[in-house]
């Protein structure tokens, strides 16, 4: 099959692209960087560069555009919400024919916004310089995408791309073959991501698919807006579309235990609390594996419900094996209540089986829930959210947090207890009348109140970024906040 491919992608490219001859031109980089960071961009053009060419033509295509990196950052990525999830999105790319401008956005660490929106630009002007006649908006979106993907780094991709269609999956709101192929430039950045998202879904599927990949005459069709009936063939495949979606992308789901109907056996609430104690009285971690041999692999959907009921037991013990166990279950219906737990919850243990869970069952991704629990009121349960969400160990939460740490008040006010008093400091003749001339002094202290709680708070934002995989810790708001204007 990977032969095959690499043949049909090769006449692809030779049937579209203008091949350049030996005395190619190279391309080149202008910026004001640092020496070591141009270096970076250049091996994410080499990246992209060998990502096309071994899917592409065999032979080298020119490539010479003027490559302009700015030495300014721009602003975070843009934030947007799908299916009541937070995710990120970056402005379009721009280029010419023989120039390639752009500038970074901040940098979220642990996502790789800038290598992704980079290797996209890369690949955007190798396609649309190469390639001849007119391309679907979601055949070039997708593409792009798909090359830039190959080309290194995946941590966008997973955490944007798979993650909506991920959702979509679960929501049953995936988008048909039919409406891909309508899709068009769109100047709704909010919907221009989730067609590129879907876009790069359809050309990974194409490029699975036996009746696309052997037959040449078919998957070239695709560059080509005209060609009525390539689409129409492939508009009848949106049943086997929609396997591919579940199968690719509902599959990161954990596998450890399944519910099935054929499991005779039912533990109710007294069995399962006498199993979670047995654990616990062991006096030494219980690693997933045990739970599952004690439980079994495959439970019945009650077993489920009753695991359920427990996550809010009495006991602190049950509610943590309770919830470690609905992290093993490939079902996310008990995932909001998780997610109230995470952050309500007065035990520590508790709170980090909820972020186990979490991460779990949420493709190791914060959800929006958890995050906006940062905004209470109770300052016990915003530390206690941004612990978890450090637990969960998602590096896109750390702006957030950051954000957070600000906009606490001071950690003490200073005020005065004074109290005025008038005096007769002199006597003025006016019209021959004596007039006395009042002075005014003030008498009293200054203090200094600290709030407690606030010190503790602090210290609880300062210590889930510590907990962050983050590259770099800080003891104080300061050092954060220098951090985060450095990104």
């Amino acid at each position: 099959m990977a032969r095959n491919l690499i043949i049909t992608i090769t006449l692809y490219l030779l049937f579209c692209a203008n091949i350049a001859n030996d005395n190619q031109k190279k391309y080149t980089i202008k910026s004001k960087l640092p020496e070591a960071q141009v270096l970076i961009y250049d091996n994410w053009v080499k990246n992209v560069l060998d990502s096309f060419y071994n899917i592409g033509p065999g032979k080298k295509l020119e490539f010479s555009p003027t490559i302009v990196i700015s030495n300014k950052k721009n602003a975070w990525p843009i934030r947007y919400v799908f299916y009541g999830e937070n995710f990120f999105g970056l402005p379009p790319v721009k280029i010419s024919t023989n120039r390639i401008e752009v500038t970074p956005n901040k940098e979220i660490l642990g996502l790789g916004n800038n290598e992704f929106y980079f290797k996209q630009a890369i690949a955007s002007h190798l396609i649309s310089n190469n390639i001849k006649g007119k391309i679907p908006y979601w055949f070039e979106k997708g593409f792009v995408a798909y090359v830039a993907f190959k080309g290194g780094d995946k941590n966008w991709i997973d955490r944007n791309y798979a993650y909506i269609l991920f959702l979509s999956v679960e929501k049953k709101e995936t988008k048909s073959i039919d409406q891909i192929l309508k899709f068009k430039t769109n100047f709704d950045t909010k919907e221009r991501f989730l067609q590129e998202a879907y876009s790069w879904a359809l050309v990974n599927w194409l490029m699975t698919q036996k009746d696309f990949v052997e037959a040449p005459n078919k998957i070239l069709s695709f560059s080509n807006t005209e060609n009525i009936n390539s689409f129409e063939e492939l508009k009848n495949k949106n049943a086997e579309w929609v396997k591919y979606l579940e199968a690719t992308f509902y599959s990161k789901l954990p596998s450890q235990m399944t519910i099935s109907a054929e499991c005779e056996i039912v533990l109710n609430t007294e069995d399962l609390t006498g199993l979670f104690f047995t654990m616990h009285k062991r006096g030494k971690i219980i690693t997933d594996g045990e739970i599952v041999t004690m439980l079994g692999a495959n439970i019945q959907e009650a077993t489920y419900q009753n695991l359920v009921k427990l996550a809010s037991s009495m006991q602190p013990t049950v509610r943590e094996f309770a919830i470690r166990t609905l992290g093993l279950i490939p079902n996310r219906s008990s995932l909001s209540e998780i997610i109230s737990i995470a952050y309500n919850d007065p035990s520590e243990a508790v709170r980090l089986a909820c972020a186990r869970a979490i991460r779990n069952l949420n493709m190791g991704i914060a959800p929006k829930d958890l995050i906006d629990a940062l905004g209470q009121e109770n300052p016990n349960l915003i530390g206690q959210a941004a612990l978890t969400l450090a637990s969960i160990r998602d590096t896109t939460v750390a702006k957030t947090i950051i954000e957070k740490l600000g906009s606490i008040r001071p950690e003490s006010n200073t005020f005065s207890v004074v109290t005025t008093k008038n005096y007769i400091k002199d006597l003025d003749v006016v019209d021959g009348v004596l007039v006395p001339v009042i002075g005014v002094y003030e008498e009293g202290f200054e203090t200094k109140e600290t709030f407690l709680w606030v010190i503790e708070l602090k210290n609880k934002l300062i210590q889930s970024l510590n907990q962050l995989p983050l590259n770099h810790q800080a003891k104080t708001a300061e050092l954060w906040f220098k951090w985060y204007h450095s990104q």
